[in-house]
């Protein structure tokens, strides 16, 4: 379970990553299954300011949205390891 909140967390770090670096380079791309095969993938900011921030904004939502889960879930686990009794981190009753 600590193996894949870490995962989650160096996911997140790394999208977040790559979402800085297509705000500096101004062209990003939106890889979703449900939107439709006509509708263009990649937006340029110069082209389209909005549509190039609204995918954008999608692309911040889902890499924060991995790295909170993983923040969250390693918080969970150091707390119920805190907690069990059986653990060598068992520091008593919160």
């Amino acid at each position: 379970m600590k193996f894949m909140a870490i995962f989650l967390v160096l996911m997140g770090l790394l999208f977040c990553a790559l979402n800085a670096r297509d705000e500096y380079r101004g062209t990003t791309s939106v890889d979703s299954p449900t939107l439709s095969p006509s509708m263009p993938d990649a937006y340029h900011k110069q082209q389209d300011n909005k549509a190039f921030r609204n995918a954008m904004n999608y692309n911040w939502f889902w890499s924060g949205s991995l790295l909170a889960m993983g923040c969250l879930t390693l918080a969970w686990i150091r707390r119920s390891n805190r907690l069990d009794p059986l653990s060598p981190d068992f520091c008593g009753d919160d």
